[in-house]
């Protein structure tokens, strides 16, 4: 494939920052309120020579590595990070809290592994100590490039994770990522960046990593915490701010949460799962429908479309239309489907260095494909215009009586109930229906219990009949990952 004009490397992009910039912050980490700490883009720059130079002693270059992240402090993570990209290196962005069996078989997966950051029992690669590099050399090491530059886990929600080349080899042309993606989420150069998912999430790290590409001084949350997300933006007027929707939700229900505290705000993009409307209208109120920008798409980073608020109160419940990929709506026969009907979304890249026949890392696992299209198991329709709708995912969902229910389409009402924490709703087995609704419900501390029939006749109205739950337990709390997401396996293998 002929090389594009323009790319630039990682580690000369930084390079190239930290001589324009070098006092300037580039990366900030956030413990708690008022807790936390920043590096500058030159002292980044130093630093990852430094790591660099590390791996290099390490014979990288002979024997190639991935360099393996367990790190929720941002400033360490990017030292590590650059480090690793200039040596020519692969990084994989792992949490701190992963268990021993999906950490095992994770690693099992790859080869040669240097890990940085904490160290963990199931971690049986090779381990560099933060204090390694303090002596060696800052001058630059010879230019390199990543191939590819991040891994990232995904599917921990449903069975172990797989490993996911995100967005290729490690070089980039400023301006101009992943097709035009970075103009429709109204992406900026040297804005001040919010990523709030963390960085062992796919939208977490590739969005920190291109807004440093792109000059951006880029904040991070250790821990989401709603009072201290809120805190930062005011305290940094942070403008460009990356999130999920259970984030939102709990922002909006904080004492902290003003208008007037967000006015640095330009644009707020959501991600990872369907938000409720109602909260999405909440922020189009406190800071205008245009900032708010919802970005469909999978950490496979094949296909994603957008859509920004004032665009989605025409098209209401719409994700948007695609903005670097062609879409398919596939039914069960593999043939498409008429505008309107239900079906599995099929995509077929439009980006040249997105292959989405080597996005499986260490396995000989494949993207299911039809006729040069690509799936990740969303389901959704398509209207006359091209805008996109998802129903939900295809294992998620739920089919009843020969009736498919979404599970959005219950725990988005559900939430709202009062006295409601959380919830997720998953399927059971049941004798005469094949599969029954289930509702597992997180209720406020206060809050008192009410009986399946109250919570049927709570939510008559707003949902079909068949649809209701006809099941019901209370937890303590709902069990979720790093970004919000739920992890339907143990509540759909409970037995009740």
């Amino acid at each position: 494939m002929q090389r594009r004009e323009g790319l630039v490397s990682l580690g000369e992009r930084l390079r190239q920052t930290a001589r324009s910039l070098p006092e300037q912050v580039a990366v900030r980490s956030i413990s708690a309120l008022d807790q936390y700490r920043e590096i500058s883009w030159a002292e980044l720059d130093r630093r990852s020579e430094q790591l660099a130079r590390v791996l290099l002693d390490m014979q990288v270059q002979d024997r190639p590595a991935t360099v393996v992240l367990i790190t929720r402090d941002a400033v360490r993570h990017a030292i590590y990070a650059y480090g690793a990209w200039k040596a020519g290196q692969t990084v994989l962005c792992l949490s701190p809290g992963l268990g021993s069996s999906e950490g095992t078989a994770i690693l099992s997966c790859l080869g040669r592994t240097i890990s940085f950051g904490a160290r963990r029992e199931w971690d049986g690669g090779e381990h560099v100590e933060d204090d390694a590099w303090q002596g060696q050399p800052t001058t630059p090491v010879t230019d390199r490039v990543a191939r590819p530059m991040l891994l990232i886990t995904t599917g921990g929600s449903t069975g172990i994770p797989k490993l996911v080349d995100v967005i290729g080899a490690g070089e980039f042309v400023p301006g101009d990522f992943l097709g035009g993606l970075g103009a429709a989420l109204k992406r900026r150069p040297r804005a001040k960046a919010f990523v709030m998912t963390p960085l062992s999430h796919g939208a977490g790290a590739a969005t920190a990593y291109m807004a440093t590409f792109e000059e951006c001084e880029t904040t991070s949350l250790e821990k989401f915490d709603p009072e201290v997300a809120l805190w930062a933006i005011e305290r940094f007027a942070l403008e460009q701010i990356t999130l999920v929707p259970t984030m939102m939700h709990r922002m909006l229900r904080s004492s902290r949460f003003d208008p007037a505290r967000l006015r640095s705000i330009r644009s707020l993009c959501h991600t990872g799962m369907q938000c409720d409307p109602k909260d999405k209208e909440a922020w189009m109120e406190a800071i205008g429908p245009e900032k708010v920008v919802e970005v469909w798409g999978s950490t496979e980073s094949v296909g994603h479309a957008v859509i920004a608020g004032d665009e989605w109160l025409k098209h209401r419940g719409s994700v948007g239309r695609s903005v670097n990929a062609r879409v398919r709506i596939v039914g069960a026969d593999g043939q498409d489907l008429p505008v309107g009907e239900v079906g599995e979304i099929f995509v077929q890249p439009l980006v040249g260095n997105v292959n989405p026949d080597n996005k499986y890392v260490g396995s000989k696992q494949k993207m299911k494909s039809n006729s040069g299209y690509v799936s990740f198991g969303d389901l959704g329709r398509l209207d006359a215009d091209g805008y996109l709708y998802i129903a939900g995912r295809t294992d998620d969902m739920i089919i009843t009586g020969g009736a498919n229910v979404y599970p959005d389409e219950l725990e988005i009402p559900i939430r709202r109930l009062a006295g409601v924490s959380d919830c997720v709703v998953v399927p059971r087995p049941d004798p005469d229906l094949g599969q029954r609704v289930h509702a597992v419900i997180a209720l406020e501390p206060s809050a008192a219990r009410f009986t399946l029939d109250e919570l049927r006749s709570q939510l008559s109205g707003q949902v079909s009949a068949y649809k209701m739950p006809r099941s019901l337990e209370f937890v303590a709390e709902i069990t979720r990952t790093d970004a919000g997401k739920v992890r339907r396996k143990s509540y759909r293998e409970t037995s009740k």
